[in-house]
């Protein structure tokens, strides 16, 4: 197995000789790689471990009665796929435990620091840049784009978010499975070619006004840079900065989730706008009460409160007095809440209206809970950066003001 690590950048890949036994492993690990709700620490064997399949053998039973049919209807961002999209895993499983030719097996991994820096935090991020990059890598390790095959799953793991691959000859041909070290070598750089791929053109626009600008002479870099970055801190305190990946959701919540957002879709008003200001009283305070139900869930009330915290900060610049700061706080909460209501009240109209076959909704039920808590994770981490960021402004100002002051009564 070769291992090639860039600090915030990681490839490991480890190749399975054709046998009954690998045969079975290689199926079986399609199982893995999309299983729902499971923690992945980016293993290349986690099935053959005893404490996993221990793990995964509970995850299994505690999911027994929507497990099947969840493994085929599970939310994109966690599914099979390949050149074409999504695979269906049935059929993958079966070519593999019939290929009579080698498989590979590979993990590539980012930090989470280094994947939301460069945007490449979602499902279609990751598809895009293996549909560009695995052409480049048969063509590395000299295999015919036409008879390449391959398979990958998106695992969005808080701290490494990561996709496990399987390739092979669709003929097998090749025998042997080592690969050498210019063929890693070059298998390394085109996963990064594209998983880099929007840095590099950033960088490359970058370079090119810089250089344009210092070649006309129109104002000196330092100058520009600074320009550049008023630019950036306006748009952070538009829209804050950009999320991290959501904190997982366990098997129990997203249960209650689930059925919460269907009792509210049964009682929401047949007709008229879906927006929380038009919607009858007692339907408003059913929804601010899911969201305040989601707001206080470990992973996201650390979040609820340092956005809160910057809020408090924000009005200490203006008044000292208790009873003016928590009315404050309280509308930053409100505010936070009812911006999350909107979100819950569309998905629960569309868990309403998906199918009266219990089992079909059942599924999407997962599906949509799945989708509202990385929605609601989304809301929170982004409130929070911004009221932050604008926090620290204000403070920023307003310590220049009192100086200037102090300068100008001296």
């Amino acid at each position: 197995m070769f291992r090639l690590a860039l600090a915030p950048f990681v490839i490991k890949i480890k190749f399975y000789p054709p046998s009954a036994s690998n045969q079975s492993k290689n199926a079986s690990h399609i199982d893995y790689i999309v299983r729902p709700g499971a923690v992945d620490y980016g293993d290349l064997e986690p099935e053959s471990s005893a404490t996993t399949a221990e793990t995964v053998t509970r995850e299994y039973i505690e999911d027994a009665s929507v497990h099947a049919k969840y493994m085929a209807e599970r939310p994109r961002s966690e599914g099979l796929f390949s050149s074409d999209g999504p695979l269906d895993v049935a059929a993958t499983k079966n070519v593999l435990a019939n290929h009579q030719g080698i498989v590979w097996r590979a993990i590539v991994s980012l930090r989470e620091d280094e994947a939301s820096r460069i945007n490449h935090l979602d499902y279609a991020d990751w598809q895009e840049t293996l549909q560009q990059a695995m052409p480049r890598v048969a063509q590395e390790i000299g295999i015919p784009e036409s008879n390449f095959r391959w398979a990958a799953a998106y695992h969005p793991e808080p701290g490494h978010p990561h996709c496990h691959i399987l390739f092979w000859e669709h003929n097998p041909e090749r025998t042997r499975g080592a690969l050498s070290v210019g063929e890693m070598r070059g298998v390394k750089k085109a996963f990064v070619r594209y998983v880099y791929a929007r840095e590099r053109e950033r960088l490359g626009i970058e370079k090119t006004f810089y250089r344009e600008e210092i070649r006309k002479g129109v104002r000196d870099a330092l100058g520009l840079k600074r320009e550049l970055d008023r630019e950036s801190e306006a748009v952070r305190a538009e829209i804050g900065d950009p999320p991290g990946l959501p904190p997982r959701m366990t098997f129990q919540q997203r249960e209650q989730l689930g059925q919460k957002l269907l009792v509210l879709g049964t009682n929401m008003p047949g007709r008229g706008r879906i927006a929380l200001g038009y919607l009858p009283e007692h339907v408003k305070q059913e929804v601010r009460e899911l969201a305040d139900w989601l707001l206080r869930q470990p992973q996201f009330s650390t979040e609820v409160e340092k956005y809160l915290n910057a809020h408090t900060e924000y009005t200490k610049i203006y008044t000292h007095h208790p009873g003016q700061i928590q009315t404050a706080r309280q509308k930053a909460y409100n505010d936070l809440r009812d911006r999350i209501c909107n979100d819950l009240l569309r998905g629960a109209v569309n868990l309403a209206h998906n199918s009266e076959n219990s089992e079909s909704r059942h599924t999407f039920q997962y599906s949509l809970a799945n989708t509202i808590w990385k929605a609601v994770w989304q809301s929170v981490q982004r409130e929070r950066s911004r009221a932050e960021y604008q926090a620290r402004r204000l403070y920023d100002r307003e310590r220049e003001e009192r100086r200037r002051k102090e300068g100008r009564d001296r």
